[in-house]
């Protein structure tokens, strides 16, 4: 961060109480969101913010997935090549 920033969270219910978490940020701080939802970022002292979203668990599983099948299919040509290989006459 660049200024002072701060960040609020989404409403949750506390009991009977609707409760926001919120943090103040100084310039070169960071925050890490616990979860997803519903966040405010406000510029108190002429504040800049670099916002980074990391990927949610469903991506990374699908990236996973994909790669896992980039090694099959890989793997399985390579064996499909090792059969033709065996099965050739000599020359």
């Amino acid at each position: 961060t660049a200024g002072t920033l701060l960040v609020t969270g989404e409403p949750r219910w506390l009991g009977e109480q609707v409760v926001c978490s919120s943090a103040v940020l100084e310039p070169g701080q960071a925050h890490t969101l616990a979860q997803g939802g519903w966040v405010t970022l406000t510029a108190q002292h002429g504040g800049a913010v670099c916002v980074v979203k990391q990927p949610s668990r469903a991506q990374r599983w699908d990236a996973f997935a994909a790669a896992c099948t980039a090694v099959f299919r890989r793997f399985s040509g390579a064996a499909r090549t090792a059969r033709r290989y065996r099965s050739a006459k000599p020359v």
